[in-house]
């Protein structure tokens, strides 16, 4: 069985790496588990035809995720999660009309994408659905996916995130239109890493001025992510300070003596925090002690406080799509994933050699 450090060394040997998040707590309750998990998040394929269209608002990693495919196949005792948007049906034919098995094929068919499909279906992964791909609740039996999934003996929950997104409550011809637009707009930049020193004393000092009247709601401004790290080995990843954000101490509506939603006015970070902490409330959800998401491309690792003590963790592990910011002030295309292995949990940045 392979380790975090292991899997780390396979990946040295093919990438540059970059540190984005890292979490290690022994109450998060794997102990006793040697299965080493990954977790692929947006990739958002389509047609090398209709990519064409969309400037560099499109999959990163044609020319180097064969390469991680590769990594993974060669290590002993992994699982591999893919958290949805795998396919983007819409930008591929935008929903009003679409004939889903179709779509299905003019994307997997690709000869670009065909091999990496495969590739991911020869390991095994448990794939499912997001937003950009929903279709796959009506393809043919066989390549349909669920909305959710759990795993680790029922203490980890991946869905892609869609499920706590407002915007997905708008009708499908509305989102088909916004998407449209995207053929003239560019990737976004988002600020990933480790936080900056002294982020907990800036977020606590908002949080007692806050709570020092009950009728002040403004939200609370979270320092910005200094850039992924890169690393050279275990020693670089031990060394990495600010790798993730604690956010008990933010109130949502059923904790909150003064009802206050820290979560739905503090943009950004926190993104679906407060979903995850009243998903853990639930009967069905108790038992969780690890969200993995996806759907927002803002990688980040959140660590909350479980009902039953312990910690209760949002693990978002970014996309392969837009970008992200770099330790030194500079940024590349996102290609990041998450990595749970015992009780540790990383998220890595990839660039080819």
């Amino acid at each position: 069985m392979a380790d975090q450090n292991d899997f780390l060394e396979t990946l040295l040997r093919r990438f540059r790496v970059f540190l984005v998040n890292r979490y290690s707590d022994p109450l998060l309750g794997f102990e006793n588990d040697p299965t080493l998990r990954v977790f692929i998040p947006d990739l958002h394929w389509i047609s090398a035809e209709r990519m064409s269209h969309f400037l560099d608002y499109h999959f990163n990693g044609l020319e180097f995720f064969p390469d991680l495919l590769e990594c993974l196949e060669a290590t002993p005792g992994i699982e591999v999660f893919q958290s949805g948007d795998r396919l983007d049906f819409w930008r591929q034919d935008p929903p009003d009309g679409m004939n889903a098995d179709e779509v299905f094929a003019e994307i997997t068919g690709n000869p670009r994408i065909k091999p990496m499909n495969l590739g991911l279906m020869d390991l095994g992964a448990t794939i499912v659905r997001g937003n950009h791909d929903s279709p796959l609740a009506e393809v043919t039996a066989g390549n349909a996916k669920p909305e959710t999934a759990s795993a680790a003996g029922g203490r980890m929950f991946l869905t892609h995130g869609h499920i706590w997104d407002q915007i997905e409550r708008l009708p499908d011809k509305w989102k088909a239109a916004l998407v449209i637009q995207a053929e003239r707009v560019h990737s976004g930049l988002y600020k990933v890493g480790p936080f900056p020193d002294g982020y907990e004393d800036t977020i606590n000092i908002l949080l007692r001025a806050r709570n020092s009247d009950p009728g002040r709601t403004f939200p609370i401004v979270i320092p910005s992510p200094t850039g992924a790290v890169p690393v050279a080995g275990r020693a670089d990843v031990e060394a990495c300070r600010n790798m993730f954000l604690r956010i008990e101490a933010f109130e949502d509506p059923a904790t909150s003596a003064h009802g206050r939603d820290d979560f739905h006015q503090t943009a950004g970070v926190i993104t679906f925090g407060g979903d995850v902490r009243a998903r853990a409330r639930t009967a069905e959800g108790r038992g969780f002690r690890l969200f993995v998401i996806g759907h927002t491309h803002h990688a980040r690792l959140l660590v909350d406080r479980h009902p039953d003590g312990g910690p209760l963790v949002t693990m978002d592990c970014g996309a392969w799509i837009e970008k992200c910011t770099i330790q030194g002030g500079g940024s590349m295309p996102s290609a990041q994933f998450g990595v749970q292995g015992g009780n540790e949990l990383r998220i890595y940045q990839l660039e080819p050699r």
